[in-house]
Order: C-alpha cells, then structure tokens, then sequence
C-alpha cells in the first residue's frame, strides 16, 4: 500500500494490471478501436510507463506515441470515444487503480521474507520438519507453492509461465518429459523478481492413490503455503485422496484446470465453434460449463472436497500476463495468482487490516 501510480511499471505483476486494458479493448467496436487504444496509451503515461514501454505494449501506435511525447492529442482520443465507451473508460481506470493497490500487497508480500511461518499441526511438527530438511522445502525465509498431478496435465508448462517462461526459455522445467524421478524440483522466477517465492514441481504419478498419506508425510507437503492440484478432464481417484490427505492436515489446497485455450481448438476442429478466438462471453460460458461439471463430480464422489476452490486457466494466457502482453483469451488466471497469495497468508496465520 501507499505506492503511487507512477509506480506501476516497475511491479513484478504488472501484466495483472495491464490485461485489465487489454479487456476493455476487446469490448470496442472496430470503429472506436483506433481512439481507444489512445486512450488507454494516456492511461499508461500517466501511470508511469515512458515511450518505451508503451511503443512496447502497443507498437501499432508508435507515432502516436512519439506525439504524446510532445504533448500533443492527449486529450482528443478520449473525447473522440462515444459516451458509452467513454462511461466504460471511467469504469477501466478505476479498475486498473484496485489492481495496482492489490498488486503493491502482493509485491511486498511475495518480495520479503515470511514474517511468519507455515503454521503446521503439533502432532505431526517433528516429522514434518525433518522431511522438510531431507526434501530442502525452507518456509522460514520462503513462500512456497507446490504443484502436484499426473503426468501431462500442464503442471510443467504452468510452472513456466507463472515465471513469465516459455518451454524453450532457460531456466524453464522441462515440458513433456516423462517423470521418472520422485524427487522435488523447485523453481523461482528470473532476474531476481520474486526473491523470496518457489514454486515447487512435486512428482508422484501414480504413486498418490493408495499412499495418499504416507506421500504426503514423506513429501513435506504440510510445510508448503498451498498444495496447486491439477485436474484433467475429469476428477480422478488420484487427485480426490491427494486433496482429502492434504485436508487432513490442514493444508491449504486449490485445484486447477489448465489447458483451457486447447478446449476452444478442440471445439473448432469438432466444428462446434466457428471460431478460432472466442469472444470474452463464450470463455465466461466454457469456465460456467467446466465449472458445473467439476461440481457435479465432486457432489458424487468427494461431497467433502466441496469447498475447494478450482480455477481454470490457460498455460499461454497466464505467460502473456505475467510478462505484460496482450493476449486473445482471459481465463481466470489473475484471480487465480490473488488467490494463492491470499491462502499463503492464511497458511501463515497473517491478517491484513
């Protein structure tokens, strides 16, 4: 909190709040796109983002841009939006405003030290530290999000691009590469972004369920902020005792659904959908869809896992955000990075006020 505007650019998240004016674009007609996008360029400025970086963000407008230097139009392409566009604008900037205050407490959160640690049952401290030790999963001076799953289900790639990595990156985990291996992997975001968080890749295919348990005490996993579990298609017996070992302990859970952008091409090939690129209203309905049917599974099966979140989301969008870039499709991946932070906090017993 407290951080001005003119801050914006040099956040780690600053692609959250960026994707915000991406939407707002999308909902133009072609005929206002043109104004809107300078419109939202005077946005930026005024949030700090130099030439640059806006030519960057948006370099159909490089001229323009080199106008606003010379503080020349910074005003017209706003009046040249019609009413309604211009009430939508008022609207997108307080919006952008909510997102810079969140992104500044998940900045100070996730770029310091833990102020205090992963709260874990007395009974089971003792053996949870010394796996700890022996899987080097450190939630004194970290914050820790460990991913679990099944074998080619996004875990990898979703990793990467939570780290704003693509596949072929350096530093990237490895993407469809057989497992086999049961040891922790853990990877932290580049150029010093985020010095104080790990993502965890914790491998296990097959063997979480019938040992749910015992894996769990083995791994650790009680120490991590939040266990990420993601789900295929559909809810599998594996992913159903791994979260209810995990509940058992306390331990905060999420699920995820990744790989959503690849049910629109699936639906294109079928001939369901005509087009390539959905429109906002139609990914608003596949996630409602996506969403009633985890339900619904989780109703027959797992009543108990019921109050466990699950988020759905895009490998490739989340990369696009987190790097600040534009992208056709907008799951839920930006509420899905406040969530974790929030259960991070919850983990270690922190209240904001």
């Amino acid at each position: 909190m407290g951080q001005s505007l003119g801050q914006l650019a040099t956040h780690p998240l600053t692609g959250l709040a960026l994707q915000i004016g991406y939407n707002w674009l999308t909902s133009l007609p072609s005929e206002e796109q043109c104004d809107g996008e300078r419109a939202y360029l005077n946005n930026l400025a005024m949030a700090g983002f130099n030439s640059t970086q806006m030519t960057a963000i948006m370099p159909n407008q490089k001229e323009y841009i080199q106008r606003m230097n010379e503080m020349e139009d910074q005003i017209a392409a706003e009046q040249m939006l019609t009413k309604k566009y211009q009430e939508s604008l008022k609207k997108t900037k307080r919006k952008l405003e909510e997102q810079i205050k969140k992104n500044a407490e998940m900045e100070q959160y996730l770029t310091t030290k833990p102020a205090k640690n992963v709260k874990i049952r007395n009974d089971i401290k003792i053996s949870a530290v010394e796996a700890a030790n022996r899987n080097g999963v450190d939630n004194k001076n970290y914050v820790n999000f460990a991913f679990v799953g099944h074998t080619k289900n996004g875990k990898s790639s979703i990793i990467n691009a939570i780290r704003g990595l693509g596949k072929n990156d350096d530093g990237a985990a490895a993407v469809d590469v057989l497992e086999c291996t049961q040891d922790i992997q853990y990877y932290t975001v580049p150029d010093g972004r985020m010095p104080n968080v790990r993502f965890y890749d914790v491998p296990g295919s097959g063997a979480m369920a019938h040992h749910a348990e015992s894996y769990y005490r083995d791994k650790a996993l009680c120490g991590f902020d939040c266990l990420i579990i993601l789900i295929q298609q559909t809810l599998c017996e594996e992913e159903i005792n791994f979260a209810l070992a995990a509940l058992e302990y306390n331990q905060k859970v999420v699920f995820l659904r990744s790989k959503c952008d690849i049910d629109f091409h699936l639906k294109n090939e079928s001939g369901t959908t005509l087009k390539l690129v959905p429109t906002p209203e139609e990914i608003q309905e596949h996630i409602s869809d996506l969403r009633h049917g985890f339900e619904k599974e989780l109703e027959r099966f797992a009543p108990e896992l019921s109050a466990i979140r699950c988020f759905f989301v895009s490998a490739k969008s989340m990369r696009a955000i987190i790097r600040g870039e534009k992208t056709d499709m907008v799951f839920e991946e930006a509420e899905f990075l406040e969530y974790l932070y929030q259960q991070s906090k919850k983990a270690r017993g922190i209240t904001t006020f």
